[in-house]
């Protein structure tokens, strides 16, 4: 569970970076900023769960909060995968 929560961290530390990194690349092709929810959403979950896991040492809470961004992002790439058909 440990190990989980950790790459879990990782991978919401480097969609944070890659958010933040990419707004200005997708605003020079003109295309509106829809995705600020998911922003929010990632560094909610990311900082929240190290909050958990290391002041409040409440493991499981912690390894839902960094879960929650990547099941988003999972659920969002089976819509669209459902929309384009």
């Amino acid at each position: 569970m440990t190990a989980l929560f950790w790459i879990l961290f990782i991978v919401d530390v480097l969609l944070c970076l890659l958010t933040v990194l990419g707004k200005d690349f997708r605003d020079s092709f003109g295309a509106s900023d829809i995705n600020t929810w998911f922003t929010v959403l990632l560094f909610v979950g990311t900082l929240g769960g190290l909050l958990a896991r290391l002041v409040f040492r409440k493991p499981q809470v912690s390894l839902w909060l960094v879960a929650v961004p990547v099941l988003v992002m999972f659920v969002w790439y089976l819509i669209d995968t459902r929309a384009a058909k």
